[in-house]
């Protein structure tokens, strides 16, 4: 089986390679199916699956986001999920999509938070913050605002 894992996981390289990232996707995914019983090696797949997708589809590119941030967190990779929730926020921000935006930087501060980097934390609520004053909901400020 990991020979298998390997092989799809050299496969998926090539694809990126190439530019085909839907069959680079396609083969992160097979990856994982054959990594059923680790969450830290799933995590790094969905990770690479979801950057493969990001320019094809925001939405596929969530999916797999939410699902690395998760088995991040179980395998207590906290600074990588953060990363990760970050980078969603600011591809949200970038589509124009302030409110998913606004979740995903106070997701990223929160964990900022939970792994001991209030600078970063304080930084991404600020970005939330902004994002709040531009879709002019003013009472979300008060929440955005609580610099810690």
């Amino acid at each position: 089986m990991d020979e298998a894992k390997d092989l799809f996981q050299q496969a998926a390289n090539c694809y990126k390679l190439t530019k085909d990232y839907e069959k680079a996707t396609a083969a992160y995914l097979r990856c994982i199916d054959m990594s059923p019983d680790d969450d830290s090696d799933q995590a790094g797949y969905y990770l690479e699956a979801a950057h493969c997708i990001k320019n094809l589809s925001t939405h596929k590119y969530l999916e797999f986001a939410r699902i690395a941030i998760d088995k991040f967190c179980i395998c207590a990779r906290v600074s990588q999920a953060a990363s990760l929730a970050k980078e969603c926020g600011e591809k949200l921000d970038e589509d124009h999509d302030y409110e998913e935006a606004i979740k995903f930087y106070e997701k990223a501060a929160e964990l900022y938070q939970a792994d001991e980097q209030p600078t970063q934390a304080n930084q991404l609520l600020v970005k939330a913050a902004d994002l709040v004053v531009l879709t002019r909901d003013y009472k979300k400020l008060k929440v955005a605002i609580k610099v810690r």
